[in-house]
């Protein structure tokens, strides 16, 4: 399973000089994070979009949107385009144009600073004594879960919990 850094999904664009309404979960660093200090999204991701709307005349604002929800609330108009690491799913393009992959990676597991050779290999990260992290609804989730078989999976609603 491959994710893309900062996939963008369109269904409508507003003319120029419109508002543009982006969505995104502000809770996938480094391409989307809700700073909760200074209340304002940051992200490569979001540097991106911000580009795009100056660059095409548009004032932009954005929508907190969260993976489980996402799909639904930009059919629904809550937002014109989506951003944050947001993965290519067939489920995905049957309701959304999807943008050409801009990157492409794997899954990366983050771990505890000093602790990173204990976990070299997916089958080292699938023990029962190791406790995975994900947020829901998204395809990390989803590979999480058709994975791991031992590990003790927690989903939290948000990443910000952590």
């Amino acid at each position: 399973m491959y994710r893309t850094l900062a996939l963008v999904l369109f269904l409508s664009l507003p003319s120029h000089a419109d508002m543009l309404r982006v969505g995104t979960t502000g809770d996938y660093q480094p391409v989307s994070w809700w700073n909760t200090e200074t209340q304002v999204f940051e992200g490569l991701d979001i540097e991106l979009i911000k580009s795009f709307a100056a660059e095409n005349g548009h004032e932009i604002t954005f929508v907190r949107t969260t993976w489980p929800t996402m799909m639904a609330d930009l059919q629904a108009g809550n937002f014109s385009i989506a951003v944050g690491g947001i993965s290519s799913t067939p489920e995905r393009a049957k309701v959304a144009l999807m943008s050409d992959t801009i990157h492409l990676d794997g899954k990366v597991a983050l771990v505890r600073c000093g602790e990173q050779e204990a976990y070299d290999s997916l089958e080292e990260i699938d023990a029962p004594t190791v406790r995975v992290v994900e947020n829901p609804g998204g395809t990390n989730e989803k590979f999480a879960r058709a994975t791991l078989k031992t590990a003790k999976l927690t989903v939290l609603a948000d990443n910000h919990e952590l």
